[in-house]
């Protein structure tokens, strides 16, 4: 028997309004870990997106190294794989190195693709699944045709390349590893999922997203990541989003974050399980007139979670009102709760006649402002059609990793 828990989007160094998810990082791998050894976990699948940032903080990397050391004391083999928001070159520097302690790291894709199978062994020391790790795909990945100007037919070769690539590996897999479940990994849109405010990627309807049908044939369970909502796709397959382990926006909370269990009997998937990942802090976005809000604040119930709660208000006003706004800026000067924090607020107003709406980001402070933000700001007051705009930002997002690395 064996038992391979899947999960993804870890993105270790995240900030909500610059209020950062370390502590709820660690609270989490401290529950994962407990986890792994109650359930007897074999292996663990982390499809993509380990950090936030392509060029990660100190802290970030620490608490990185910290959970691959614990997973190595609890016998539990790793397969990592390069989400987009990693810096391929930041994953794979300790390669060798986390290789001999049974992790094994694909930070991008390699010539030789039989070095993205990745043999899983049950306790006996038997090879009883196999994991073709596939990272996230850039165009020079995939050996695109950059000179094709238009975008649609870039999308399409874009798609036609990544699942003649799945197709491929899995034809090979199959020749070197015969009857044995086959698990491929993926960090992609899949067509029909849905997504939360913390997914930057830009999407233009469903031209970026991938039929998953025409890229599973020949494996047993597809592990994907990018989505941080957990779902499955409709597919011949599991092809299954196990979603980020916890809320990374203020849409995300009402959300069920949960890791996959995977078991297997006789070289066959037996059973597929949801196990609910706990919640260490609540995210509270409270809406309504001054009083309203007021009122919602003086009610808000004692906090009953680990972390300090997040609070976000929209305040919803008929007109522009000087004494209201001195009354909303001495609520939050004055909010000193010890286990909530006012993150943001924003002030909207309902007469059409003076359309003034207006965030407040007090406690965002310069140096915590991402490149990518400040630029796609730019890029929206700019109207441009939503091509150029997705081209823009791709371009962006690919300077950025070449100046990182």
């Amino acid at each position: 028997m064996l038992k391979i828990l899947h999960t993804s989007d870890w993105h270790i160094g995240k900030k909500i309004y610059g209020i950062d998810l370390a502590s709820d990082h660690k609270l989490f791998f401290k529950w994962l870990i407990e986890t792994i050894k109650e359930q007897q976990i074999d292996a663990i699948l982390v499809s993509g997106d380990i950090f936030d940032l392509s060029n990660p903080s100190v802290e970030s990397r620490t608490i990185y190294y910290d959970i691959l050391v614990e997973l190595q004391k609890a016998d539990c083999q790793v397969v990592i794989t390069g989400g987009n928001h990693d810096s391929p070159m930041v994953l794979n520097a300790p390669r060798e190195l986390l290789k001999a302690l049974n992790i094994s790291v694909v930070g991008k894709m390699t010539e030789n693709i039989s070095d993205i199978f990745i043999p899983i062994k049950n306790r006996n020391g038997e090879v009883e699944a196999v994991v073709v790790a596939v990272p996230y795909l850039r165009e020079y990945d995939l050996k695109i045709n950059i000179s094709i100007q238009s975008f649609n037919e870039r999308i399409e070769q874009l798609q036609k390349a990544t699942c003649q690539l799945y197709n491929n590996l899995a034809n090979e897999v199959a020749e070197q590893f015969p009857n044995i479940p086959l698990f491929a990994m993926g960090h992609f849109m899949g067509m029909g999922s849905t997504v939360s405010d913390s997914e930057r990627e830009l999407q233009i309807g469903n031209l970026n997203a991938l039929e998953i049908s025409k890229l599973t044939e020949g494996f047993d369970y597809l592990a994907l990541g990018h989505i941080h909502r957990p779902q499955q796709l409709k597919s011949n397959i599991p092809a299954i989003y196990s979603g980020a382990p916890i809320s990374l926006s203020f849409s995300e909370f009402e959300d069920k974050k949960e890791v996959k269990i995977i078991e297997i009997n006789n070289f066959e998937i037996s059973n597929i399980t949801s196990l609910e990942v706990p919640k260490f802090r609540k995210l509270e976005r409270i809406k309504g007139s001054f009083n309203d809000i007021m009122l919602k604040l003086e009610n808000l119930k004692s906090n009953d979670y680990q972390l300090q709660t997040l609070i976000e208000l929209e305040f919803i006003e008929k007109e522009r009102n000087p004494i209201l706004d001195d009354q909303i800026q001495t609520l939050i000067d004055n909010w000193q709760e010890p286990d909530s924090k006012i993150v943001k607020y924003r002030i909207s107003y309902t007469d059409t006649s003076n359309q003034t709406e207006q965030w407040i980001d007090d406690t965002i402070k310069i140096d915590e402002i991402k490149p990518i933000d400040i630029f796609l700001s730019h890029i929206e007051s700019l109207n441009l059609e939503a091509e150029k705009s997705a081209l823009a930002e791709e371009a962006f997002r690919e300077l950025l990793l070449s100046v990182d690395e």
